[in-house]
């Protein structure tokens, strides 16, 4: 079992360059390939009627778009070639609204997609269409890195955030690759005021011994968030152990709650402290 596809969203900017190299490292260590998904994500255009010269300027601008892609995609295909890497280029048209679903198409024929958090991308509808797609239409694990990329090290020692829920638990099974080849994984258990019923008598005990069942070497740890968030919580003992990845479910509550109240995945998705390995 391992990343043998990765899809990654590519542009031509510093953060897509790092989600390249990224994906890259994971091809290089799964003797995987990659596809590189350039969307031409144009944002929607709002005409006012007959007005023919505004449509000449969307005209124009879609051009633009799309030639910035085709660059993507060349500049993507050249770099594998130099690397080393087996690697094929692919084009999604239209607007923002319509990436997300392009990225969950070719993702589903994946094993992983590397996607940028909120802060990583050219717009907040793009980069939302692109979390959407990858985390709720896809059927498959996304990645989604920092803005600045992966550190030197990606799932060497990742930390597992669990509440004893199912998106957790698919995201414990989907990172299996990058766990069981990790040096030490910690397993952080947020201890809130809802949902401590569901880890039994000792938090995170049993997803331990699940996961030493598959040799990874494994710690726990409860953390009493106080009066930080979880997301806060979390980060802090990510950094404090040295980690370099957090693996968690996503949207554990429904994303119109998430959206008004505010969650864990929101507060990280937008500025990713470290790669997040989400699945939902």
């Amino acid at each position: 079992m391992g990343f043998r596809t990765i899809l990654v969203h590519i542009a031509e900017d510093d953060a897509g360059r790092a989600r390249v190299d990224a994906a890259a490292r994971i091809a290089e260590a799964n003797e995987g390939r990659l596809i590189g998904l350039a969307t031409v994500a144009q944002p929607t255009p709002v005409l006012v009627e007959g007005s023919a010269a505004a449509a000449g300027i969307w005209a124009e601008q879609a051009a633009a778009y799309e030639a910035r892609a085709q660059q993507a995609a060349d500049a993507f295909v050249e770099a594998m070639r130099v690397r080393g890497v087996e690697a094929e280029a692919r084009i999604a048209g239209g607007f923002e609204e319509n990436a997300g679903g392009a990225l969950a198409l070719n993702a589903r024929y994946a094993d992983l997609s590397v996607i940028g958090g909120r802060d990583g991308a050219g717009s907040r509808a793009l980069a939302d269409a692109l979390l959407d797609g990858a985390l709720f239409d896809s059927g498959r694990p996304a990645l989604a890195l920092p803005a600045k990329g992966a550190g030197e090290t990606i799932g060497a020692r990742p930390l597992l955030a669990w509440d004893g829920g199912s998106q957790a638990a698919r995201a414990a099974r989907e990172a299996l690759p990058f766990l069981k080849a990790a040096s030490h994984v910690r397993v952080c258990v947020a201890k809130t005021y809802f949902g401590m019923a569901r880890h039994g008598e000792e938090p995170g005990a049993d997803v331990a011994r699940w996961l030493a069942a598959h040799g990874c070497k494994v710690a726990v740890e409860v953390v009493e968030p106080e009066s930080r968030s979880v997301a806060e919580a979390l980060t802090e003992a990510a950094r404090r152990d040295g980690c370099d990845m957090i693996v968690m479910g996503a949207f554990g509550h429904s994303r119109l709650r998430e959206s008004i109240f505010g969650g864990v995945t929101t507060e990280l998705v937008d500025a990713p402290p470290l790669p997040l390995l989400l699945a939902h």
